[in-house]
This record gives structure tokens, sequence and C-alpha cells, in this order.
């Protein structure tokens, strides 16, 4: 068998469609890459009726490498997502930016905010360029879902043959309190509210290119009593509870290269947030919104790349609150992305609202839930990285 570094595989995990980077400097032992993407649309719908332009997640980011003696090798990142529909307002606002040390046998551990191992299991299914996976984002960089803040990881793979694989994660968060300057002005008395230390790990096995991956994470948050849904409350005080979540993965193939598949299942609690009256999410608990005490995701996703670059895809989202068996978000979208240059992805796409339900009023321990507004919408854009 053969120890093999996963960092390639995780940094190329959630690249979808064309992508480049500009190498700026190289030699023997240093390098230093700028690299990013805008993606623009001309988006409408039922809850929409007249189109406006809108932005997808632009970013820009710089990349350092330094090898060191031994096979080592230190790399710094940075990267911001940019404003490119709104002048006058803010320009850059942090999505990554950390520092690692890497070697080809002993793995890869990093320090900073970044995408995390509980992340590698469930963003299989968050590949098209514009609809695609919004559960797994609520408050991630508290806790460490997608991306994780003020976090330290360990990653490392086992290579036992060219068919198989196993790949494991270990990441750790301390506590921190809720920062939202907003928030914390308006509401003084909660500003010392905090997210104890959480820990989380991942483990997957690629054979013959199936991927299982299994993933948890889990730790203490304080939370308002009264913003707990389906939580008797007599009383206003702050609880204690273990937000935390267990994932399951399977996928097949390689997104953006003939047939891919992928299904994500997680189990929640104190982890997701209702959805309001507009169709819209709550804040998440650091803006004192409200919160889901049990709740379950499911994803899945279909597509089918032809030679030519011209892929189809069709994905599927449902955050469920346990309890009443209602489904918080539901929708489905067809997408179709197409490379007309190797960093150029024109792409369009249909969202169907399947029609999940809102928190509306009533007690937190018996909810009043609403049906939400028929809301589809379409697509239709372009995508250029650099």
């Amino acid at each position: 068998m053969k120890k093999t570094l996963i960092a390639t595989a995780v940094s190329t995990l959630f690249l979808s469609g064309a992508l480049s980077a500009t190498q700026l400097y190289v030699d023997e032992v240093n390098s230093f890459d700028i690299g990013g993407y805008l993606a623009v649309g001309l988006k409408g719908g039922a809850g929409q009726p007249q189109a406006q332009v809108e932005e997808d997640s632009p970013r820009v980011n710089v990349e350092a490498t330094h090898a060191l003696d031994n096979g080592f090798k230190t790399e710094a990142k940075g990267e911001w997502a940019v404003n490119t529909m709104k002048g006058g307002q803010y320009a850059f606002v942090t999505r990554l930016g950390y520092v690692g040390l890497s070697h080809d046998k002993y793995g890869r551990a990093v320090i900073g905010t970044q995408y995390t191992p509980f992340s590698d299991v469930i963003g299989v299914a968050d590949d098209p360029i514009w609809f695609a996976t919004d559960s797994a984002y609520d408050n991630q960089g508290n806790l460490g879902t997608m991306r994780g803040d003020k976090m330290i990881s360990y990653r490392n793979g086992v290579k036992f043959s060219d068919d198989f694989m196993l790949n494991f994660g270990l990441g750790w968060q301390g506590q921190h309190e809720y920062d939202n300057e907003t928030y914390t002005k308006a509401y003084p008395e909660n500003s010392d509210l905090a997210y104890h230390y959480r820990t989380q790990g991942a483990i997957s096995a690629t054979f013959m290119g199936v991927t299982l991956g299994i993933a948890r994470t889990q730790g203490d948050v304080e939370i308002w009593e009264d913003d707990i849904i389906n939580r008797p409350v007599t009383l206003k005080v702050v609880v204690t509870e273990n937000a935390q979540s267990n994932a399951l993965s399977v996928k097949y193939g390689q997104y953006g290269k003939g047939f891919y598949g992928a299904i994500v299942y997680e189990k929640n609690e104190y982890m997701n947030n209702p959805i309001d009256e507009s169709g819209s999410g709550f804040p998440t608990p650091d803006d004192n919104g409200f919160i889901l005490d049990k709740s379950t995701i499911a994803e899945a996703i279909i597509a089918y790349a032809l030679p030519n670059s011209l892929n189809f895809s069709l994905n599927y989202e449902n955050l469920k609150d346990k309890k009443s068996g209602k489904s918080m978000q539901s929708e489905s979208a067809l997408q179709v992305e197409y490379n007309i240059m190797p960093s150029v992805t024109v792409f369009t796409g249909y969202q169907l609202d399947l029609r999940g339900y809102s928190y509306q009023n009533g007690t937190n321990d018996m909810p009043i839930w609403s049906k939400i507004r028929k809301n589809n919408q379409y697509v239709l854009g372009a995508k250029v990285g650099f």
C-alpha cells in the first residue's frame, strides 16, 4: 500500500465548470498564483416577475507555496468575495485565509478559515454553477459545515491500489463569541453568548469510481431558549445545546466528465434555520434568529457531460423539520453548462420550487407552518475564470 496526500483532491473538490489560475512566479522552491472567477446571470421567475442581473459568489484569490527540506511544503492562501453589482458597496469579504504544511507521506495540516473535512463529504452535490446547495451553508463559518472559521485541520489518505483509496480528515475550532457588530449593538446582553469548542471528522473510501463518505461535526452552542422551534418555553433563558450533524454521502464519477451522480443525507440538531414567510432563511442564531431543534437535509444530483463539455445536470434539495415532517426548503433544478473556451462557461437553468413550509407564528412548541408562495426561478449567464 502507498501513502498519498489528498491535498489535490480536496482543492479541486469545489471547482466546477472551467476555471483557471495565472501563475505569476515559479522557480525550484517557490510559486505564486492568482485566480478566481466572476459569475453573473440574468435571473427572474414567479417570485421575481421582472428579470434582473445578479452575481453568484464571485471571488479572487492568491496562493503562495514554498518547498522545504525532506519533502515538506508550506502554503498560504487568501480568497475574498468581491462585489460586482453594487458600486460604492463593500469590495472584499474574506472567504478563505489560511496557512498550511503538507507532505506526500505525512499529510496536510492547515490553520485558518478553510473548506472543512466535513465539507469533503457533504459538498459532493454542490457542483452546478448557479442552483445548488443552500441549507448546508447555514451559519457555516461557526458550525464548520462548508467553510469553517478559525479552524485547525488535518487530512491524509492511503492508496491501496489504483482502484481503492481511503481518505480521512479531522478538524477543531476553539471557543469564540458571536461576532456580529450589528447584532451585539442591538442586543448587548447577548454579546457574550458563545460557541464552545467544536470537533469534526470525516472518512471516505473510493473503490472502482464510487466514493462512500461519512462525517460528523459537533460542539456546544449557547442559544436563547425561546428561539428554538419545537421547544416549550416558560422563561426566556440561555440554554447550552450540542449543535451536531451526522452526514453520509455516495458519489460516482467526476462532475463535468461523463456521467456523475451523488446523494447526501444529513441528520442535524440545532444546525438549521427555518424559512420565513417570504421564502427566505431567517437570520442565523448569532443574529437572534430561530433555529430548528432537529432537522434533516437530503440532496441528490445526476449529471452527464458530452465530450464537447456540454454538461446537463438535475439536482434536488430538501430541508425538513423532523418533528412536524414538513419541508422548510424543497426545490429541484435542471441546468446546462458549456465551456466555450477553457476559462469561460455559459450556463442556463430553471429551478422548480416544490413549495416548502415557513415558520409564520404561534408558540415555539406549537409552531404554525404556512406554505411558501411558489417561487420558480430561471437564469441565463456566464462564468469567467482567471
